[in-house]
């Protein structure tokens, strides 16, 4: 189903992540870089990259099953995989009170998607497939990482943010036109062998 990209402000905001491991522990440095107050709620492992957060004071950990109270007063919840029956109760709940809810490989039970994200420090792009791959998204945002970790890439932002700055709000346009003259992506895509074949996977 298409879907309407968005970036939310959560800089202050409460934010619940249950789960601890796999895709969801990413999010979790994520959410905090972006302000949000993350309280993680789990049973199991933690991932060190939780742990990292929890130390250094960005977020709690709350080592115990998911309750309702979590989400008194939270602005939005993050589900990681495995818990199928939770998210199904959270669905309805959020769908009920209008709440932002998602949920990690259950589209169907998301009140809204988040897109894999080429995150560095010049860049930022959102990458989704409406749900259907978020393994093939994830693998893209790999892929764009890798590409724009080219270290003329910062040099190259630097200097137009540099001209920029010096410019007359008048003259930006033009002279930043000719400045990014010649910048381009050359991709080639590669796909699996069922594919060529014009198999079904």
């Amino acid at each position: 189903m298409p879907t309407f990209p968005v970036q939310l402000e959560l800089a202050g905001r409460e934010v619940l992540v249950v789960g601890a491991v796999g895709e969801i522990a990413g999010k979790v440095p994520r959410l905090t870089r972006a302000g949000a107050r993350v309280c993680v709620v789990t049973e199991g492992e933690v991932d060190p990259v939780v742990l990292a957060e929890v130390d250094a004071g960005r977020a709690t950990l709350a080592r115990r099953p998911f309750v309702w109270t979590d989400v008194d007063d939270v602005w939005a919840v993050y589900v990681g995989a495995g818990h199928d029956a939770l998210s199904d109760a959270l669905y309805a709940w959020a769908t009920r009170e209008r709440r932002l809810l998602n949920t990690v490989d259950r589209p169907a039970t998301c009140t809204f998607l988040s897109p894999a994200v080429v995150e560095l420090p010049d860049l930022q792009i959102a990458v989704s497939t409406h749900g259907a791959s978020p393994g093939t998204a994830r693998r893209i945002r790999e892929d764009l990482e890798s590409a724009f970790r080219d270290p003329r890439f910062a040099l190259y932002i630097a200097a137009l943010r540099r001209l920029r700055d010096a410019l007359p709000r008048g003259e930006r346009a033009a002279r930043l036109g000719r400045a990014i003259a010649g910048f381009e992506l050359r991709a080639t895509l590669a796909f699996p062998a069922w594919l060529e074949r014009g198999e079904d996977p």
